[in-house]
């Protein structure tokens, strides 16, 4: 009877571990953000909560919207999906996708916004409006620091093989750096 209720223990601790692994992580990262303006480099600190993510095969809904109507069609079906928020500086943008993905050390995030980023003063030409979204990926290593990148006005694309393109509004991308986890 007592080896019965050590295996029962055993199992349901597999159980446990198995289901914590499945779960998508929760959490609050604080980075640096480091994007080249018309001032120069800037540097911002960053915070990003993660509220509600989703796996990638919970967001190929997104990447078909994407693909059938393109950028509108996008940002119909993801606005007001609320699942997290990103502060730079003082600036609140609201998370409309965030999808998470267990690498070997940790997990990959891959967050897009429809609200754009701005670091500086100068305007943004006509043409910009063909770029509607922010987009940060980053991967944050278990105990850890991580990196990413960060393109405050993208436009997304599908390519031939499915997977999703990020373009950048004249070529600014910038870095996450000195990420870690809350």
């Amino acid at each position: 009877m007592r080896n019965l209720g050590v295996v029962l223990t055993l199992i349901g601790a597999s159980l446990v571990a198995s289901l914590a692994a499945d779960e998508k992580p929760q959490a609050t990262f604080d980075a640096v953000a480091e994007v080249k303006s018309s001032q120069g480099t800037r540097s911002m600190p960053v915070s990003i909560t993660v509220n509600r993510p989703m796996s990638p095969d919970e967001a190929d809904f997104y990447r078909h919207a994407l693909r059938d109507g393109g950028q509108q069609a996008l940002i119909s079906a993801i606005r007001g999906s609320d699942r997290g928020r990103l502060m730079l500086g003082a600036m609140e943008f609201p998370l409309d996708v965030v999808v998470a993905e267990r690498t070997d050390d940790g997990w990959k995030y891959t967050i897009v916004t429809t609200r754009w980023m701005r670091f500086d003063d100068s305007q943004y030409q006509q043409a910009s409006n063909d770029y509607p979204f922010s987009v940060a990926t980053f991967e944050v290593p278990d105990n850890r620091r991580g990196e990413g990148t960060l393109t405050p006005r993208a436009a997304l694309s599908i390519t031939d093989d499915g997977h999703v393109k990020v373009q950048s509004y004249e070529g600014a991308v910038g870095r996450l750096k000195e990420m870690r986890r809350r």
